[in-house]
């Protein structure tokens, strides 16, 4: 199975500020590929905010707990809310354990995906890295009777309150298919335009079009945008396009301006 991976997503507190995507080698706009299956890879770098919150109900103690919530857009899942509580509990010398009970993947107008820690995982004293194990135990929406299992590892940033925290595993549900293909652009055409003889600048209007295999017609955003004045010499204009499982088509073409 094929993996989709999103990387340097970071977060501070409740703010994400930057999201990276890597489609598979295969995924074009020219055709349509669905996983039964998502991987999905996670890293994310960010704090807990405001710091320690009340734990869940039924949390044993002694413990300190702390939310972690970003948002960002999932390749095969959309615009995505991660959120996790991180229950931390020193039981003994050396020993700090780490778990979450409520571990959630929300996707905007889809559905919830809900996780579980499997077990606690013993961090020790001398090292600021420990990793624990969870669960898909279900969902709502279309992510209803999700299932799937993996990792959550949590690095924290010795004398801070920040963590990078990788999370890693598949999603299965039954009957879905996990939309990971791009919309297909068109009209992404080189071309050259002539300005009048004492200009400098000439207007272009140009028309992309995009369309996905499952959403249809999608809006595209090309910059510079269609009438706009371009310089003389050659400009390049990209544009983008997005559907709502999350993948982005990009592509470029360029305006050439001459007298």
């Amino acid at each position: 199975m094929r993996g989709i991976s999103i990387v340097s997503a970071t977060i501070a507190g409740f703010a994400l500020t930057s999201v990276l995507m890597f489609l598979p080698a295969w995924a074009s706009g020219a055709e349509r590929r669905a996983l039964d299956s998502l991987q999905v890879r996670v890293t994310i770098s960010g704090s807990s905010g405001s710091g320690a919150v009340d734990c869940p109900p039924g949390t044993p103690e002694p413990n300190e707990c702390f939310l972690y919530q970003g948002e960002g857009v999932v390749s095969g899942l959309g615009a995505t809310t991660l959120r996790f509580t991180l229950v931390t509990k020193t039981p003994s010398p050396g020993c700090e354990l780490w778990s979450s009970p409520d571990l959630t993947l929300t996707v905007a107008a889809k559905g919830r995906i809900d996780l579980v820690a499997s077990e606690p995982t013993c961090q020790r004293d001398d090292s600021p890295s420990g990793s624990m194990g969870f669960t898909v135990t279900g969902g709502s929406g279309i992510y209803a009777g999700a299932r799937g299992e993996g990792t959550l590892g949590v690095n924290q940033i010795v004398g801070t309150t920040k963590a990078r925290l990788a999370w890693d595993g598949p999603i299965t549900v039954a009957g879905l298919q996990f939309d990971t293909t791009p919309p297909t652009l068109t009209g992404l055409r080189n071309r050259t335009v002539k300005a009048l003889r004492t200009a400098k600048r000439r207007l272009v209007t140009y028309t992309v079009t995009a369309a996905d295999t499952v959403d249809g017609s999608v809006p595209t955003v090309c910059l510079p945008r269609s009438g706009s004045r371009f310089k003389l010499g050659r400009t390049t204009v990209a544009c983008s396009a997005a559907d709502t499982s999350g993948n982005v088509a990009r592509g470029k073409f360029s305006v050439t301006v001459t007298r």
